[in-house]
């Protein structure tokens, strides 16, 4: 079973958390920081296959009924998507197909339990650890280790040790605290009080001596009876084997004759293959044969024209041309018309050039040369760049004369107003008090007022009341009350504990008392009870003198009710004394229920009349309600409130007198600032604090408005010195661009252009004059001249075209183009039967060779087969296969005769066919059958008589148990009834734990004799990886067969080491290589490969080791499917160095 998809739909942590798994074998890294939910994503795939447990851990986010899990899983070659639940029945579904019986999928898994998984396919780090801690068990040797590795077992020494602990706890002859010698005590005990209290009546000796004589008598009858069914199992025995034994002498009988050749299967297979091989050939060869034929028949019907086929070349010539010499076609008229185009387009550029009447023939070599279009560019953007740095100067100058008046106007707005006056006022109020000292005198007074009502509010008191006299309770009292709260609280808890577990108890008894009413067991006040009955009516039945039948009848039901209930009692009598014992321990725990849960309520009470007390005394001294435990401390804390009140309405009233003089500075100050005037308030520091804050603000803008009044004027006098200078170099300007605009003229004069064009057409006068000397120059070359010519190489190319035509014996007459067109349909299609013609030709001679070698292939076979047949003296292969038949029938007579014999020996319990023959010997089946008639109505007379003697037995001992014993003797017979039930226990429990102590010491010994050889070349080439080549050898020594070690021979040592010399970590990775060898030889055997989960192997190796160990998990992943899982990113790294693509990384978020 392999995983495709691993969904954890809700499940611990996870929502819908997906593992996607590779198709190809490789190793699944699974990497998740701590707390990523790794162990939980572990157990949630050991969860999926075997099912949710009832009591999980990993129901905290989800719970249990709402866990889901789900998987793409490929069995048998079959995906299914399944689907786990929690339900108890029907937990399994698989998409498309519905509920999935938990039977069939455990067959899927190949019947291993979650257990056998967890053992064999999980391992984790603390499992490493643990096994390789195994192997330095003293009493640990080679056999023992192989079989822990491979059966994943970790605690071999702990699970003997406990064995034979229990066996020496239940039976030990030289120890008396067993449990078969408490029992054995018992049970002496037991007899010892029965003897004391049995019947000594002579009555009673006669009933015990009846049945004593009854249980002889049975045992008589039954000693014969076993004699006679034993005679009677061996007759019948021989009745059963003489017509198996007809047909095993029938078979002997047909194998007697002589035996045929034996034809072995190498030689058979052989024959067989080489025949097949020959009947093979046979066909190919008649396929070819007729291949050849029809090959044949194709070539004579091809018929091809061998002057159409040499002029091929030609006609291809032309076709290639023929584009060439349609465009030319076409050409000619698209010439004349362009040339026509450009005509007027040339006229009109001339005239914007002033050349207006200029003839176009040679236009192009009459234009102005490059030097002339150069210096008239060259002109025209010297007087451009001029016009424009006029132009912005003047902008310039015009935005700077605007400026200039804005600066003058906001020079005279901002002398208006003298800021020291107001500086004069804000001196003296900063002056006159310490204004920060006043803010922090302020602010400490309202932390002061505030802690006083939290103090206030804490103890539960008005302003009013720290002001009134009052007389407290005593301290002492407070104290002597909460010590007897205290012991009250105190009695309520244990009492409670002691309901609690009265309750428990009730619930307990009460559920072992309903399962064993379940079982019908009498009590003894029921028994009590109808004996009291049974002997009031005896009494009333003696006291009216002789009894009557009718009477008797009356007294019978109760005295057979009474001895049947008697009876039921003594044959259920430990557990009836278990029951009469939970009776009484249930009224017992009823009423230390009940006497517990009245103190819980009395000292209740007694609580609330402490309380009440108390809460009376605090309303009499005038105060709150005052916990009692906290008293002494609250009465602290109040007298204290008191005495820091008083302080702080003082400091109050000396803050309020300091305020109080800065109020006239502050109105001077909303004078000069034209405020109006505001209320002060209790605490006039705010508003004055406001007032001197806009002072200095208007303050502030008065002195920057006086420093920008003295900048802009700066300012202005430069702005007035920049104006003159952008006058001058304005006039600078124009005169520089009146001598340019000269020098274009005359450029222009030179070059035959018309003086009037502007610069800024001047500027462009290269581009366009270019553009007009390209478009004269295509006029020209579009000239009937050059248009000729290419009417005479389309007349040569027709001319051509007819020639080739007659030449083939085709049509001259029509269009060239219809012409050209036929002739190259003509010529494709010889040219392909030509090419078809040569393609029969070269295959007939490829299947001609192919023909003769498969000729030659079939005399070989055809020797080689005639040679084999010479040997097994026949003439054909269907003799051969007759012989190969008749050895067949021979061989499955034997193997029917050799079963024949063995279903025998296994139904007759492993008695040999002689011995069969022996007891048959001179047995004639029909006096058999008559004997074994005889025999059985004798042992049905027999059955009879056993029967009687039973029930002889049965009625004498009811007859003893008649006898009504003594209480006592009930007690004691019920105490040594269980007594020997416990020693019985006792020994079962010892020969169990014996037994499986030999069944693990046999399988230790059976698995070293099966399996030692392939598990230890296994282990040792895993450890060879592991290792990286570090420890090349596995060895057990077998110099003492009772205690062979595991020794590990390294690369650099010539002798072996034992477990104990081997370092920790190497013998973590010996360990790591016995159980992969361990798994492979499961996988050997055929069984269902399952996942193998590996948990943090790798945390104590380090990275050359680690690498190691992922290339033997690599090496594991091409039979199974291998998860790993770590939260060390760093193995992600190494994993992806040692594998490459065999290892996919998958993170848990």
């Amino acid at each position: 079973m392999r995983f495709q998809t691993f969904e954890a739909t809700a499940y611990g942590k996870f929502d819908l958390q997906k593992l996607e798994f590779p198709a190809a074998p490789s190793v699944l890294l699974v990497y998740g920081p701590n707390e990523a939910g790794k162990s939980s994503m572990r157990q949630a795939i050991v969860d999926f296959l075997f099912g949710v447990p009832l009591q999980t851990s990993q129901a905290y986010l989800h719970p249990r009924p709402g866990i889901i899990l789900a998987a793409d899983v490929l069995v048998a070659d079959q995906s299914l998507r399944v689907t786990r639940n929690t339900k108890r029945r029907d937990s399994l579904t698989v998409e498309g197909q519905g509920v999935f019986d938990e039977a069939t999928w455990l067959a899927r898994l190949g019947g291993i339990d979650r257990t056998t998984f967890e053992r064999l396919f999980a391992l984790g780090r603390d499992e490493l650890v643990a096994g390789a801690r195994e192997m330095l068990d003293p009493d640990a040797n080679a056999s023992r280790t192989l079989f822990e590795a491979a059966a994943g077992l970790t605690t071999y020494t702990e699970m003997s040790r406990r064995l034979s602990d229990e066996a020496a706890e239940a039976y030990s002859s030289r120890r008396q605290s067993t449990a078969f010698a408490k029992a054995k005590e018992r049970f002496e005990l037991a007899s010892a009080s029965l003897r004391q209290h049995e019947h000594k009546e002579p009555a009673y000796r006669v009933l015990q001596k009846a049945r004593s004589e009854a249980q002889r008598q049975l045992e008589e009858i039954d000693s014969d009876r076993r004699t006679k069914r034993a005679y009677l199992t061996g007759r019948t025995r021989i009745a059963r084997t003489l017509p198996q034994l007809r047909d095993y002498d029938e078979l002997e009988s047909r194998l007697a004759g002589a035996e045929p050749m034996v034809v072995g299967n190498e030689l058979r297979t052989e024959v067989t293959k080489r025949y097949s091989a020959r009947q093979t050939l046979s066909e190919r060869l008649a396929g070819l044969v007729r291949a050849q034929e029809a090959d044949e028949r194709n070539r004579n019907t091809i018929s091809v024209r061998p002057e159409v086929v040499a002029a091929a070349p030609d006609v291809k010539e032309l076709e290639l041309q023929r584009s060439q010499a349609f465009k030319t076609l076409e050409d000619i008229p698209k010439r004349i018309a362009q040339r026509e185009q450009l005509r007027p387009e040339i006229e009109q550029e001339l005239a914007v050039l002033g050349m207006t009447g200029e003839s176009l023939d040679g236009l192009y070599t009459r234009l102005p040369t490059l030097a002339q279009i150069s210096a008239i560019a060259e002109a025209a953007t010297a007087m451009t760049e001029l016009e424009t740095r006029r132009r912005d100067l003047s902008s310039g100058h015009e935005a700077a004369t605007e400026t200039q008046a804005a600066l003058l106007a906001n020079i005279a707005e901002l002398s208006a107003e003298d800021p020291e006056p107001l500086r004069c006022c804000l001196y003296a109020l900063e002056t006159t008090a310490n204004l920060g000292e006043l803010r922090a005198r302020r602010d400490q007074l309202a932390v002061e007022a505030g802690s006083l009502m939290e103090r206030r509010v804490v103890l539960g008191v008005s302003p009013e009341a720290l002001d009134a006299e009052f007389d407290p309770p005593k301290e002492a009292l407070a104290k002597d009350i909460v010590r007897e709260q205290r012991r009250l609280a105190e009695s309520v808890v244990t009492q409670g504990h002691l309901v609690e577990e009265c309750e428990d108890t009730r619930v307990d008894l009460e559920a072992r008392l309903a399962e064993m009413e379940q079982s019908d067991i009498p009590s003894l006040d029921a028994l009590m009870q109808l004996r009291r009955e049974r002997d009031s009516a005896l009494q009333e039945l003696i006291s009216n003198g002789p009894p009557d039948a009718a009477a008797v009848s009356r007294y019978r039901p109760l005295v057979a009710e009474a001895d049947a209930l008697s009876d039921r009692r003594f044959d259920k009598a430990s557990a009836a004394h278990e029951l009469d014992s939970l009776r009484a321990d249930h009224v017992a725990c009823m009423a230390r229920a009940k006497a517990a849960q009245a103190a819980v309520e009395s000292a209740k009470g007694k609580q609330l009349e402490v309380v009440g007390g108390w809460e009376s005394l605090c309303q009499a001294a005038g105060l709150p309600a005052v916990d009692m435990e906290n008293y002494g401390s609250w009465l602290s804390e109040y007298r204290a409130v008191r005495a820091f009140d008083t302080a702080h309405r003082s400091r109050a009233e000396s803050h309020r007198k300091a305020l109080g003089a800065l109020v006239p500075l502050a109105m001077d100050i909303l004078g000069h600032l034209a405020l109006p005037q505001q209320p002060w308030g209790d605490d006039p520091l705010v508003p004055i604090d406001a007032v001197l804050t806009e002072g200095k603000r208007v303050l502030g803008e008065r002195e920057k408005q006086q420093s920008a009044a003295a900048s802009l004027k700066r300012r202005g006098d430069e702005g007035v010195r920049l104006l003159e200078e952008s006058a001058a170099r304005i006039a600078a300007l124009e005169a520089e661009a009146s001598k340019h605009a000269k020098t274009l003229r005359e450029v222009l004069s030179m070059a035959g252009l018309a003086e009037t064009l502007s610069a800024e057409w001047a500027r462009d006068a290269g581009r366009r004059i270019d553009a007009l000397r390209t478009k004269a120059r295509e006029f020209h070359e579009r000239d009937e001249a050059r248009i000729n010519p290419m009417r005479r190489d389309l007349e040569k190319y027709e001319n051509r075209v007819r020639e080739l035509a007659a030449r083939i014996r085709e049509p001259t007459v029509g269009s060239w183009q219809a012409m050209l067109e036929s002739l190259v349909t003509l010529s494709e299609s010889h040219v392909a039967l030509a090419r078809k013609h040569e393609t029969i030709e070269e295959r007939m001679g490829e299947r001609q060779l192919e023909l003769n070698d498969v000729s030659g292939q079939l005399n070989e076979m055809d020797d080689q087969l005639q040679a084999h047949y010479a040997q097994l003296q026949v003439a054909d292969f269907d003799e051969f296969s007759e012989l190969a038949n008749a050895r067949d029938e021979w061989d499955r007579a034997v193997a029917a005769r050799d079963e024949k014999r063995r279903t025998l020996m296994q139904a007759e319990d492993g008695r040999s066919i002689e011995t069969l023959r022996s007891e048959a010997e001179g047995v004639d089946a029909d006096e058999l059958m008559v004997e074994i008639d005889a025999l059985n109505q004798e042992v049905e007379g027999i059955e009879t008589r056993y029967g009687e003697a039973v029930a002889a037995l049965r009625f004498a001992e009811k007859a003893v148990d008649g006898v009504t014993p003594s209480d006592d003797a009930v007690l004691a017979m019920s105490e040594r009834a269980s007594a020997t039930l416990a020693w019985n226990r006792a020994l079962d429990e010892h020969v169990r734990c014996l037994i499986q102590q030999q069944l693990l010491d046999w399988a230790i010994g059976r698995f070293r004799e099966d399996h030692q050889s392939p598990l230890v070349a296994a282990a040792e080439r895993y450890l060879q990886i592991v290792t990286c080549g570090a420890h090349t050898r596995l060895l057990v020594d077998d110099s003492n067969p009772q205690n062979p070690q595991l020794l590990v021979l390294g690369r650099d040592s010539q002798m072996p080491r034992t477990m104990a010399a081997l370092s920790e970590g190497t013998r973590d990775q010996l360990y790591l290589a016995l159980r992969l060898a361990g798994l492979e030889l499961h996988l050997d055997e055929g069984r269902t490969p399952l996942p193998f989960v590996a948990d943090d192997l790798f945390v104590n190796f380090d990275d050359t080791r680690a690498a190691a160990g992922f290339t033997a998990l690599g090496e594991m992943a091409r039979r199974t499917q291998v998860i790993y899982f770590t939260h060390h990113q760093h193995l992600t790294d190494i994993a992806q160095a040692a594998l490459g693509d065999a290892v996919t990384v998958a993170r848990l978020s």
